[in-house]
């Protein structure tokens, strides 16, 4: 499986990103964790916890522990792909609108 990052969720890490880089006492974290969550995602079946959305029903979502962000994603079996949709921050306490 070889992951790819929708615009959205382009965007969002670049945001994300940024912002660690500027305000945390450890600014690789994010980083880390998201090059870890990938090879996650590439390397193991059926990761992550089920998260049907809007137009992805197998939806699903994988914490991001330290930065406290969620990736919301959908895997396509078919074309071997997973599409990273959102990065989004879990402590805005509610879910992205996808």
């Amino acid at each position: 499986m070889i992951a790819f990052f929708s615009l959205r969720a382009a965007r969002s890490m670049e945001r994300i990103s940024k912002r660690w880089r500027a305000r945390a006492d450890t600014p690789n974290v994010f980083h880390r964790e998201l090059l870890e969550a990938i090879h996650l995602l590439e390397t193991t079946r059926s990761p992550g916890s089920p998260w049907p959305m809007k137009g992805y029903p197998d939806g699903k979502r994988i914490l991001l522990r330290k930065s406290q962000c969620h990736l919301y994603f959908d895997v396509n079996e078919r074309s071997a792909r997973i599409e990273i949709l959102e990065i989004w921050d879990a402590r805005r306490r509610r879910p992205p609108k996808l």
